[in-house]
């Protein structure tokens, strides 16, 4: 039997990481610290065991990677502290490129399992709501607080849709820079 390398080794535990955030994101709405604990010691564990001090270095550069591109979303309140730890784990597993390409393909299939999470719970007139608030904030320069019972004032889980950027990343035949 052969060894594992340390593309597959990468694969194995970014999808155990993420089939585990998935399913709890999806049951709880949390990601649980243990596993991003788990992801970020077994990234470096793997990135240390496969190419040394220079792994030490790519696992870093991965988890800094996911913190810097997240920030922005982290701060606007647009993401929670759960998925950025997520993608700070998977960085250190996947280093600095294959995290960007994975946030990038996220946060694109982000927009649509927002919407179809919007519409399972709201409905079209709960999307409509929103849009139409939407329009009267720009109309008037002014916020106005989204009610419960519409589309923006829904919490959304968006380890799925970190999820499906994984799964384009892993499995879409892309050439991409970097990877």
């Amino acid at each position: 039997m052969s060894e594992l390398t340390l593309i597959q080794a990468k694969y194995i535990l970014a999808s155990v990481v993420f089939i585990i955030a998935v399913i709890t994101d999806l049951k709880t709405e949390k990601i649980p610290n243990t596993l991003v604990l788990f992801g970020v010691i077994a990234g470096f564990t793997v990135q240390t065991f496969y190419s040394g001090w220079l792994g030490i270095l790519h696992a870093f550069a991965g988890a800094l990677t996911a913190a810097i591109c997240l920030l922005f979303f982290y701060a606007k309140k647009m993401l929670g502290a759960g998925d950025v730890k997520l993608m700070i784990a998977i960085g250190t597993i996947l280093g600095p490129y294959m995290v960007f390409w994975n946030l990038c393909f996220g946060i694109i299939a982000g927009g649509l399992t927002t919407l179809i999470f919007a519409f399972s719970r709201v409905g079209w007139r709960g999307v409509y709501t929103s849009l139409k608030r939407y329009y009267q904030c720009l109309l008037t320069r002014t916020y106005y607080k989204p009610a419960a019972d519409e589309a923006a004032g829904l919490q959304v889980p968006y380890a799925p849709a970190l999820a499906i950027g994984w799964l384009i990343i892993m499995w879409a035949p892309l050439r991409l820079p970097g990877l």
